[in-house]
């Protein structure tokens, strides 16, 4: 590496003001993605190093909003072309392009349940990614690019992910039943265990997965009750919430409810639930939440308790609280605020209340701006109904 003036990248910075990601491959231009203020276009930009000129590869579009992968960008190994992740066709699919963009192939179409490139294998003639047709599970996959059915690396349930380098394919696994694995996939195709010192806890968590029929569609919820259960007892319940509204927390892997179950056992039931907003389905259970992120989330999780709570009388839905972090704070602090009847408590941890005062990119993404959403932020501002408190509600 050699020293010397910095070289600035220009491009339409008016059209595309926010950047997203930066790719430098070993082979093949830097490569920009940036993205409209209102976030239903971005661009694909390649940079010539030498003297900072740009052209763009690809424009992608969304009339709701636009996702960017984490891997959204991969460049083949030689530079001969790329592969694009998008929701163009509903759901995530993965498109191979040539170097200057053209489009040559679908490599995944939206049926498959692509969520992440995890890379390419270094003759470039294969592609590791993470996905499933089920939201509840992921599995690791080995994709020819010159086309074929993919090849599942990981079976039987649970979470897999996969990095990729040197020839090999790391492989770690949460298992259905519970534990946690990791293998090297080697590229003769021998697959090594990576041993594990870590402890397990004396008995698995006891989480069971149920698939909830409401009104207009069908949601997973994960109930979970103490070890030392008794059916003859009425439980107190506790909702958890997730990070963010496109978080998913009903996963069909054991040792993701740990803390759920050391919950339980101090005498709740543990009730998680999926609604609309949350990743891992089509494009449109994602965007059903576009402009208003209180109403759809919130009934969703009122009526998945009410649901369960129908089907089984050891949840007592007199008292319930609920618990929450960053945006699930949100959910937890406005659940109180809103929906006393349903929810007798709360604990809401660095909650957003105001979503005018999130970074402007994750904020518009979901609710768009304020001159364009006025009474959307209204709506979903804690102040607005700060004077309904009536149950107690720590937040920290």
């Amino acid at each position: 590496m050699h020293g010397g003036a910095p070289r600035w990248a220009t491009w339409e910075i008016a059209r595309y003001p926010y950047l997203a990601q930066v790719i430098w491959p070993a082979a093949g231009p830097l490569s920009l993605i940036a993205v409209g203020r209102g976030q239903t276009v971005a661009a694909v930009i390649a940079v010539d190093a030498a003297t900072g000129a740009t052209r763009p590869l690809l424009v992608d579009k969304d009339p709701v909003w636009i996702n960017i992968a984490p891997d959204a960008l991969t460049w083949l190994p030689d530079g001969s072309g790329f592969l694009w992740m998008t929701e163009a066709s509903g759901a995530w699919s993965l498109e191979h392009h040539a170097a200057d963009g053209a489009h040559l192939r679908s490599v995944l179409t939206a049926d498959f349940g692509v969520r992440r490139v995890a890379g390419i294998t270094s003759d470039g003639h294969d592609v590791i990614v993470e996905g499933a047709g089920d939201p509840r599970e992921q599995h690791v996959w080995r994709v020819a690019l010159a086309g074929g059915a993919p090849v599942a690396l990981t079976r039987d349930g649970g979470v897999h992910t996969a990095r990729t380098g040197h020839g090999v394919v790391v492989i770690s696994s949460l298992p259905h039943a519970g534990g946690r694995t990791s293998a090297v996939l080697r590229a003769d195709g021998a697959r090594v265990p990576l041993p594990s010192v870590a402890e397990r806890p004396a008995a698995p968590p006891t989480a069971e997965i149920e698939e909830l029929t409401l009104d207009d569609h069908a949601q997973y919820a994960a109930v979970l009750r103490p070890h030392a259960f008794d059916p003859k007892v009425r439980y107190p319940v506790l909702l958890r919430i997730g990070v963010t509204p496109d978080t998913k927390v009903v996963l069909d892997a054991l040792d993701t409810y740990l803390v759920d179950q050391w919950y339980a056992d101090t005498g709740f039931i543990v009730v998680r639930s999926d609604g609309r907003g949350t990743a891992g389905r089509d494009r449109g259970w994602q965007r059903a939440i576009a402009g208003d992120a209180l109403t759809l989330p919130m009934n969703d999780q009122i009526e998945g308790l009410k649901r369960l709570g129908a089907h089984h009388p050891e949840l007592d839905l007199g008292r319930v609280g609920v618990i929450g972090v960053e945006l699930g704070g949100y959910l937890a602090t406005l659940a109180v605020l809103t929906h006393p009847d349903v929810f007798a408590a709360g604990v809401a941890v660095t909650p957003v209340t105001d979503w005018s005062l999130l970074d402007a990119a994750s904020s518009e993404r979901v609710m768009k701006t304020p001159e364009l959403n006025p009474e959307g932020y209204r709506r979903t501002n804690a102040s607005s109904y700060a004077g309904q408190l009536s149950r107690p509600t720590p937040s920290s």
